[in-house]
């Protein structure tokens, strides 16, 4: 899979923080500095080679939940951000975190209860 970081932070704070967590090399595009919208997320798709409908979009906003789930991306919401309450996103994300530890990076989705 192609990973991509989508931020309305800055291009150099992003790097930063990638730099910081030693994970640079497996980033393949940073798409920074903009508001989240549907056509940018189709920007950074086509930029990436991939079709809307195979991204998974992990977000602490529910914009970003709208946006992407209007170009057909699975989503996962993150309460630890902005984000505080199950009751804000609604029945928007496909699924959803307390934090990113909670995140199963071999299935991209939650872990599993004992797991």
């Amino acid at each position: 899979f192609k990973l991509a970081v989508y931020t309305s932070d800055t291009e150099a704070n992003t790097q930063g923080t990638l730099d910081k967590f030693g994970i640079t090399d497996i980033v393949s595009k940073i798409q920074a500095g903009e508001t989240k919208t549907r056509d940018n997320h189709l920007s950074l798709c086509h930029k990436l080679g991939v079709e809307p409908d195979q991204t998974l979009l992990i977000t602490d906003s529910p914009n970003d939940i709208a946006s992407a789930k209007a170009n057909g991306a699975q989503t996962i919401a993150v309460l630890s951000g902005a984000i505080e309450s199950e009751a804000l996103i609604g029945d928007n994300a496909d699924a959803v975190i307390k934090s990113l530890e909670d995140l199963d990076i071999t299935s991209l989705g939650p872990k599993k209860v004992g797991a």
